[in-house]
């Protein structure tokens, strides 16, 4: 940690001074700094290693994290305030620092009687982490520019979200098989799934305005699984699709089978009896 807290600590406030620094393809600052680090192995021996920090800030982050520091900060100072007050926090144990709460490190506690203490922001550490928002570091050990290793981390998070999307939306975390042609079976089943859910995750992302904002990933999946097809005579027949369906199907661009059918219900006027004349 030593390494990132200098690295920060040598460029934080030069970012916007100089504006060849900013990467506009990713809308963030980034600077290159170069430090030496030793590894140790099992035995001890240890390998002298030159290291890039690779310091990156978003002002746009830092903007958008403050209030929320802030206000976390003040929602965790009334529940204390509230514990103590309801004696579910004794102030001894408020002094010594026996309670949990979201940003502990930045809260101080002053005694104000024997029974009674107050809660507030400790200035220099809320100043201290208020100075690293918006800031994010990279550690690599290839001399590379800060814009060629931030390219290559974002290209990896498309490979994190098809992996997350095979583990949890498709249940792949175990693959409970007994046989390796069964297993390598299994994987090509989930590995075409997965191809198929990135197609119609893209393709939701391209027709925001149809479907994004309308529905959702797993509405259209069951509006997908509705449709079926059946054989009569041998001839190979469409369900009736609807227009939802069909709107869906063209932004997926895949040929309408048959033509869409609007489904409306239709409601039925029970007749009473007779009136006896």
């Amino acid at each position: 940690m030593t390494v990132y807290k200098d690295s920060l600590k040598s460029v934080k406030g030069t970012f916007e001074e100089d504006s060849t620094l900013y990467l506009s393809e990713h809308g963030v600052y980034g600077k290159t700094v170069r430090q030496e680090i030793v590894l140790t192995d099992s035995e001890g021996k240890e390998y002298p290693t030159k290291a890039y920090v690779h310091v990156y800030y978003n002002r746009m982050k830092a903007a958008d994290q403050e209030p929320k520091l802030y206000g976390d900060l003040e929602d965790s100072i009334a529940s204390l305030t509230e514990k103590v007050a309801n004696k579910e926090l004794s102030v001894s144990n408020a002094q010594k620092g026996l309670f949990t709460c979201e940003n502990k490190s930045l809260i101080a506690v002053r005694k104000t009687g024997n029974s009674t203490c107050m809660f507030e922001m400790d200035a220099k550490a809320v100043d201290e982490a208020r100075g690293k928002l918006g800031y994010f570091m990279l550690l690599s050990t290839e001399d590379l520019s800060a814009g060629q290793v931030l390219d290559i981390y974002r290209a990896k998070d498309g490979v994190e979200r098809v992996f997350n999307n095979v583990k949890n939306d498709l249940g792949f975390d175990r693959p409970a098989v007994k046989t390796d042609a069964t297993l390598q079976g299994k994987v090509f089943i989930i590995m075409l799934a997965g191809m198929i859910s990135t197609v119609i995750r893209n393709k939701m992302r391209a027709h925001r305005k149809e479907l994004t904002r309308k529905t959702t990933y797993n509405k259209v999946l069951k509006e997908l699984d509705c449709m079926y097809t059946f054989d009569i005579k041998g001839k190979t027949t469409w369900c009736e699709v609807s227009t939802r369906q069909a709107m869906i199907l063209e932004c997926l661009d895949v040929p309408l089978p048959v033509e869409p059918k609007k489904v409306t219900a239709k409601l039925k006027k029970k007749r009473g009896p007779k009136p006896k004349v």
